[in-house]
């Protein structure tokens, strides 16, 4: 059997946001302030830097130095995922509809090497924000780290300014510039864009479509589990058959890109949340201690019961659907539904 990759460490040891380090952070402190026709010369080793030095509105110069020719716009900075701010949370509102307090940010981007970038305008109002949460994730057998990028924003009064030089653009190309990449902190990244981002996203260059989420709905009716099989709530001691699901689940996929799901991931994402309350139940055998699966799963009242995840071997799939409906019957629902790639569908078109 294989064993659940050992992957708590999975971070590069080539990136530091120290200001001596960071092109970004050197940048901030040395080009911002320059005036008009003053001259840096570049730090040694700076990842990026011509890149991010035009933002700053430097020129490269055929001595190696950069010139100061303009006074950008706008201020290109990291938000550091320890730095949770009102003016963040006011950003998120403007864009959202709703404010994210302190404890979600902290449990979102609390184990980031950074939140993301912000773009800010000359008094340091906040303008744009890209971020993006680490994700330790196997691919394809090796275990990676990879960034989900999510709250994507920009302010209402500056989203006509959708161009290469506006500031969505500025926050994203410097974040995928910054820390993407071999021997950067993030391998890859992966995000769930809606039509019109995408299109955005395209049109600038920056990522293109790989894969499709599709919803798959299931209509409420009672199920039979066989008495050999026992389901109960997941506890905080399940620390071991969450691990042994898991790793029976990356065996059985071994081609796949998969987002760990080990107790590390479990705990924090789910059983740790700071305002949803999932439903987590362990399939095992009644009368052997040996867990065969583990499912999440979130009530949404009258729309149904989302089957948020689910850390088992493929074969078992079947009987997890079996465990959910009969949930979902428990609730009262009439309606289960989930959200898979188009890629691994074929592992749900037997089950109706």
């Amino acid at each position: 059997m294989l064993e659940a990759p050992q992957v708590d460490q999975v971070v590069s040891n080539n990136f530091s946001i120290e200001p001596a380090i960071s092109p970004l952070d050197w940048l901030r402190t040395h080009a911002t302030p320059l005036n008009l026709g003053g001259v840096l010369r570049a730090p040694e080793n700076a990842y990026g830097f011509a890149s991010l030095a035009q933002r700053f509105g430097l020129e490269a110069q055929s001595d190696g130095t950069w010139l100061k020719i303009r006074q950008p716009r706008w201020q290109i900075s990291w938000c550091p995922s320890s730095d949770w701010s009102s003016s963040w949370a006011d950003l998120f509102e403007a864009c959202f509809g709703h404010r994210m307090e302190e404890a979600q940010w902290r449990w979102k981007y609390g184990t980031s090497p950074v939140a993301g970038v912000g773009v800010h305008d000359s008094k340091g109002h906040l303008l744009a924000f890209y971020g993006a949460m680490a994700r330790r994730v196997l691919c394809k057998g090796q275990p990676v780290l990879m960034a989900q990028v999510g709250d994507v924003m920009v302010a209402p009064s500056e989203r006509g300014l959708l161009t290469k030089q506006g500031p969505f653009m500025l926050a994203a190309a410097t974040f995928i510039e910054q820390m993407m990449g071999q021997g950067r902190p993030y391998l890859h990244a992966f995000g769930f864009p809606n039509p019109r981002a995408m299109q955005v996203a395209q049109r600038l260059g920056l990522y293109e479509a790989i894969d499709e989420v599709i919803e798959l709905s299931w209509r409420v009716s009672p199920q039979k589990i066989p008495l050999t099989y026992l389901v109960r709530p997941l506890r905080h001691t399940d620390d071991q058959a969450v691990q042994r699901c898991w790793s029976e689940m990356a065996a059985s996929l071994p081609s796949s890109v998969l987002g760990i799901r080990d107790w590390v991931q479990v705990r924090q994402r789910y059983l740790e949340h700071p305002s949803i309350q999932y439903h987590a139940l362990l399939l095992g055998l009644r009368y052997w201690p040996r867990p065969i699966g583990v499912l999440i799963l979130r009530d949404h009242g009258d729309a149904g019961l989302e089957w948020m995840d689910l850390i088992a071997a493929k074969e078992h799939l079947p009987l997890l659907l079996t465990v959910a409906l009969n949930h979902a019957k428990k609730l009262g629902r009439e309606r289960l539904f989930a959200w898979v790639t188009q890629s691994h569908l074929p592992l749900f078109e037997h089950h109706d």
